[in-house]
């Protein structure tokens, strides 16, 4: 069977079975993506996520954190960020694009603590965050140079 390519004034009109041919492979290519994109953004089997998460902190600047008053930190499916700094509790936004989170438009409460250096370092260490990394079940805050700031276990 023999097909003609119809002229319009215009622009070429393809002819039905053609016109199909294209629409498949227009639904296969978009439906790849999407199904690529869906792959880059899911946590490793088994493992937490980044978000739906409530993380405890283990380590901050290389050092142990004391037992008492863990920091926590959580991020919503919308992005917002709240936990728990030592005494305060804060929250914000969060920007997140592969591998690449910053925090944005941070807030604490101002309740009077008599030890507050954790949450001061712990803070400002959150307004340095460039990245992040999940190994191992361990999440890790990375600096716009790649040195760990800070690492998390999830939470019970």
């Amino acid at each position: 069977m023999s097909h003609t390519l119809a002229m319009n004034q215009d622009y070429p009109v393809l002819p039905p079975a053609e016109d199909r041919h294209m629409q498949r492979k227009f639904v296969a290519l978009a439906a790849t993506m999407i199904l690529t994109a869906a792959c880059e953004s899911l946590p490793a089997a088994g493992g937490p996520g980044l978000s739906g998460t409530t993380w405890q902190l283990e380590t901050l600047g290389g050092q142990p954190v004391p037992a008492d008053n863990i920091p926590t930190l959580a991020i919503a499916e919308d992005g917002r960020v709240s936990g728990f700094a030592g005494c305060n509790r804060y929250m914000g936004g969060t920007t997140i694009a592969g591998d690449k989170l910053s925090f944005t438009q941070m807030a604490s409460t101002r309740m009077a603590c008599l030890n507050v250096t954790i949450e001061l370092d712990y803070l400002a260490s959150l307004e340095n965050v460039a990245a992040y990394r999940i190994e191992d079940g361990r999440l890790s805050l990375i600096d716009a140079v790649g040195h760990v700031l800070s690492t998390y276990r999830p939470g019970a």
